[in-house]
């Protein structure tokens, strides 16, 4: 994700993380396809490559 014009990118991240940890859910897989399109081509292309570094869900980041 790109800095520029973000004061809190630690946030961001954070937020880029919850998202792809949701979309690498069984569910999450369904849905972001279909989804992908209503969002910022550069915010739906840094999920794609937080979803592509691990393979941890939500409910495993949870429940850990």
């Amino acid at each position: 994700v790109s800095q520029r014009g973000m004061p809190n990118m630690e946030w961001v991240e954070t937020y880029v993380t919850g998202v792809a940890l949701v979309i690498r859910s069984d569910g999450g897989q369904a849905v972001w396809p279909r989804l992908r399109g209503f969002f910022d081509e550069t915010f739906a292309e840094a999920v794609d490559q937080r979803v592509r570094e691990g393979n941890e869900s939500f409910l495993q980041a949870l429940l850990d």
